[in-house]
């Protein structure tokens, strides 16, 4: 992690402006440092650890309410679901992909009546993910409640996923014109995507592949764009990866994909090997919402950069709890 970050903070000198690039990266890949540093040391012992859990678990259930309370308004407002609301839910499926897998490891570990009620909210939560209408955050889903099913071969979460993807199909059929119908139609990889975002920033890459262009999206937006050509015009980049490709260039964008296998090996050894306790189930979690959030997701979308910070905070305090243990 810290060979990608530092190749991403050398960037920012050949930034056109040394500043901004600084300030973006400080806004970004800062925080993710610090949360990744700060996290393992305060959140060291089980019970902080605990309390890390319900807190993650208490900001989903807000993004939660938040979110029902927004489509309630819209449905008196009679734009429920209408396709110009596309881009206000897309905003919350950020939140509602990171947040699921602590939902779930909370639920795993309750017992009896506080068992089924944090299932029901798992089932609402994979219900307003399917609402928000982004496709990335749908296939990132799918792949982070795969690895979850595959390495713990839990029933429930089968189910409440079914039982989610029927309740927005049918939801999604009693409306016309709806956002839903309109982006699962169009398919996860548009042709347009290809054209517009895609492939332009990789020929930005491949003309300046060892040293990229600078920290931060907006040197793409502002210099590189412009310059490029496409019917329809360009997009960003649409793609964490194609993101640090474009600042840093190809050796920054292995090292993420280094630093992304490495991190994914070494939580999987870990949760194979043990039952599902409280660190098993945080590092699971942090494991699922990775794959879904950073390792898909971002591969397809431009994502926020913040909750890696997290997740590699979470995964490495429950690392440290095993050498403690041994010690």
């Amino acid at each position: 992690m810290f060979v990608f970050t530092g190749m991403l903070f050398l960037s920012v000198f050949w930034s056109p402006d040394v500043v901004r690039s600084l300030n973006n990266y400080a806004a970004s890949m800062g925080v993710v440092l610090l949360l990744a540093l700060t996290i393992p040391d305060a959140f060291r012992t089980e019970e902080k650890l605990r309390y890390l859990l319900y807190v993650l678990v208490f900001s989903g259930v807000y993004v939660d309410a938040v979110q029902i309370l927004n489509h309630y308004r819209d449905f008196e407002n009679g734009i429920f679901l209408t396709t110009n609301t596309i881009n206000h839910y897309r905003s919350f499926s950020d939140s509602l992909i990171f947040y699921l897998p602590f939902m779930m490891a909370l639920a795993t570990l309750s017992k009896r009546g506080w068992a089924v009620a944090c299932w029901i909210l798992v089932f609402l939560q994979l219900v307003l993910l399917g609402l928000t209408a982004s496709r990335g955050a749908w296939a990132g889903a799918v792949a982070g409640l795969g690895v979850w099913i595959a390495l713990t071969l839990q029933k429930r979460v089968i189910i409440a996923a079914l039982s989610a993807i029927a309740v927005v199909a049918v939801v999604s059929t009693m409306i016309p014109e709806n956002i839903v119908s309109a982006w699962a139609a169009r398919g996860l990889w548009s042709a347009g995507r290809w054209e517009v975002a895609w492939t332009p920033a990789c020929g930005a890459i491949l003309a300046n592949p060892f040293f990229g262009y600078g920290y931060g999206l907006w040197v793409y937006e502002d210099l590189v764009r412009p310059t490029l050509t496409a019917n329809g015009g360009i997009m960003g980049p649409h793609s964490n990866y194609l993101e640090i490709g474009l600042a840093a260039g190809v050796f920054a964008l292995a090292a993420l994909i280094a630093f992304y296998a490495r991190f994914i090996e070494r939580i999987v050894t870990y949760v194979r090997k043990r039952p599902l306790s409280l660190s098993t189930c945080m590092a699971l979690a942090a494991l699922t919402a990775f794959v879904a959030e950073y390792l898909v997701r971002g591969f397809v979308e431009s994502v926020t950069w913040r909750h890696l910070g997290i997740l590699v905070g979470c995964g490495v305090a429950v690392l440290l709890q095993r050498q403690a243990a041994r010690t």
